[in-house]
């Protein structure tokens, strides 16, 4: 069901979030409440999804948009298809609970067909559960009764709030398949509304219709059929609404016609708030570290120390002379403010920048959401001409480079700088490097020994250690994971005995490491990948053996993207030993529609010369 987010109540308007699940079937113009066609009763299947646990056979919204907020009304049918897709009949909607806000559950019910005849189950107030989760926040509950596979069930949702109006008010596509969603707008208020149709289904459809109110689109695939995406919420089909005039409430900016008039107005508020404020006290308190790095990890350990992270996310400031000089708490606007400051009186690069994050979807280049600003952070580049992230209330100062994955979302926007300028981030550069040892003894024994190394965000990757196949009757030691300033460590010692094979062979260890990665003919959206990484192993043949064989064109270098993604395998004799290496670089994350075939084309080799082997003959 449809989650409605908190919205704001400010005199006029502002823009609000609508995050909205599911949706149904049947065409708008035939749809009537509790009338059913044969072709719903009968249906069992998603054609273009078969696996689908429920099918939305129709989802329609109506929002009417007044002087003094917003309307809007959903008709609901959805269909149970088998026993896992039950869950679909419970669902929770979130609402802002106080005298500005109406919620009324107009009509539900669950219908069942029995000798082709409907059997009607009403929603019951034993069905309902109004739930409190967080000051003026609370969640309606419903349950539909006598549910079974081939239930439809049905409902009609209106909600109505005196201020505000929804970002987006409308999402086309659904956590199940949506056979038919319908969406329109009413607006009866003085004000003037710019509506963005984003998705390329809905941009295929209506590309050229710039002042249509009502959508429809039909056989919508789940929004969880998208692969390799940061969030669906970026690339599925939804109706977004701008107001066109400004507005202000309590002189801080709530609607802007383009991203310049935005960062004015929040300029002059970081100006104002800044005033009074000793920020090269602070700076004098802390040490410069032997590189650009250590002294930011001393800046950014200096605000954590002295102030409390209030655990909110903001980009506007509320106070700093306050902060600093009695509460310490703030949100990260503030404690990012204070960082920015005081690197500048530290001599380092750094731009504020207005970033999202993963979890709530891109910001939009092409006009100013509220919905999609998640925090103030810093935007700094190094001595090398690296540029990082870093947020004052989350980074960690012991492994300062990498601030949490999820605020890596693509493009930030500078607030230095009065042009709209967005800046393309991607997370730093993960590694992992696995050096490993077989040693033969006189006897025929093997002892292989592995030291893996690894930073940043492969930290929590799963990178196999082992890399000798077609063994038997070991007996296996894993030592402790060792932490250092950069570098997690993890031992591996393995003896094999009492072997009963003459050849050991040995396989690139994370041969799998892109297995996940398959790319449809027909995808028309990019693919993202979490974070850059590379990763090398080697391994040396030492003791007593016979001889080494490589198989077919063992030896390979392939790249693709400018180098930026690359491979390599070779075997090099040193002395009386032999060195077997493996490298991989993917030190690109987005890949657009117009280079998936390179990308397709670099996995594919990959995995055909990562499965060659290297034979030690015992």
């Amino acid at each position: 069901m449809r989650n409605l987010l908190n919205s704001l109540g400010m005199r006029h308007f502002i823009l609000l979030v609508l995050c909205l699940g599911f949706t149904i079937a049947q065409a708008q113009k035939n749809f009537k409440f509790g009338k059913f066609s044969q072709e719903e009763i009968n249906l069992t299947q998603v054609d273009y999804d078969p696996e689908a646990v429920a099918v939305y056979l129709h989802d329609e919204g109506h929002l009417k948009i007044t002087n003094y907020g917003y309307e809007i009304t959903y008709y609901v049918r959805l269909k149970i298809l088998n026993p896992k897709g039950f869950r679909f009949a419970t669902y929770k909607h979130r609402y802002i609970h106080d005298s500005f806000n109406d919620l009324k559950l107009v009509r539900a019910h669950t219908v069942n067909f029995e000798d082709g005849k409907p059997v009607i189950s009403q929603i019951k107030n034993r069905d309902l559960i109004v739930e409190q989760v967080d000051g003026t926040l609370k969640a309606l509950n419903v349950a539909f009764p006598n549910i079974k596979v081939g239930s439809i069930i049905e409902y009609e949702l209106k909600v109505k709030r005196t201020t505000g109006v929804f970002s987006t008010p409308w999402t086309f596509h659904n956590k199940i398949p949506t056979l038919n969603s319908y969406f329109k707008i009413i607006n009866t208020s003085v004000y003037d509304f710019r509506v963005i149709q984003l998705g390329q289904d809905i941009l295929d459809k209506y590309k050229y219709a710039k002042r249509r109110r009502d959508w429809e689109l039909e056989n919508l695939p789940s929004y969880e059929s998208y692969s390799h995406i940061y969030n669906p919420v970026d690339i599925v089909s939804r109706i977004m609404i701008q107001h066109n005039t400004s507005g202000f409430q309590h002189g801080t900016i709530i609607s802007a016609k383009n991203w310049g008039e935005f960062k004015t107005a929040l300029n002059r508020e970081i100006d104002q708030v800044k005033k009074g404020v000793n920020f090269a006290q602070m700076a004098g308190k802390i040490p410069y570290g032997d590189s650009d790095l250590e002294t930011i990890a001393n800046c950014v350990k200096y605000v954590q120390d002295n102030f409390e992270w209030s655990g909110k996310y903001s980009i506007r400031p509320y106070t700093l002379t306050q902060l600093t000089r009695e509460n310490k708490k703030g949100h990260t606007a503030e404690l990012n403010i204070i960082l920015y400051e005081i690197l500048k009186n530290k001599n380092i690069y750094t731009e504020l920048v207005i970033n999202s994050n993963r979890k709530i979807g891109k910001l939009l280049l092409e006009f100013p959401s509220l919905s999609r600003m998640a925090s103030l952070e810093n935007y700094i580049k190094l001595e090398n001409g690296e540029t990082i992230l870093i947020n004052a209330a989350i980074s960690d100062p012991e492994d300062i480079k990498f601030l949490d994955i999820n605020s890596y979302n693509q493009y930030v926007l500078s607030l230095e700088k009065p042009t709209d300028i967005f800046l393309k981030v991607q997370p730093p550069l993960s590694e992992s490097i696995i050096l490993s040892q077989a040693e033969v003894r006189e006897n025929g024994d093997i002892n292989f020994r592995s030291r893996l190394q690894f930073s940043g965000y492969l930290k929590d990757a799963n990178i196999k250690l082992e890399g000798l196949q077609k063994l038997e009757n070991k007996t296996t030691q894993k030592g402790e994971v060792q932490n250092e300033k950069k570098w997690d460590i993890v031992t591996h010692s393995t003896l094999w005995e009492g072997k009963n094979t003459n050849m050991i062979e040995f396989q690139c260890p994370f041969y799998d490491i892109l297995d996940f990665i398959e790319i449809q003919n027909d995808r028309n959206y990019a693919i993202e990948l979490a974070y850059p990484f590379h990763i090398t192993a080697q391994t040396v043949l030492v003791g007593h053996y016979k001889d080494v064989l490589e198989s077919n064109q063992f030896k390979q270098l392939i790249q693709a993207f400018g180098g930026n993604l690359a491979y390599q395998q070779q075997v090099e004799q040193k002395g009386n030993s032999y060195v077997i290496s493996w490298s991989l670089l993917i030190n690109q994350t987005t890949f657009t529609t117009r280079e998936l075939n390179e990308l397709k084309d670099f996995i594919t080799q990959f995995k055909l010369h990562s499965r060659k082997s290297v034979f030690m003959e015992n």
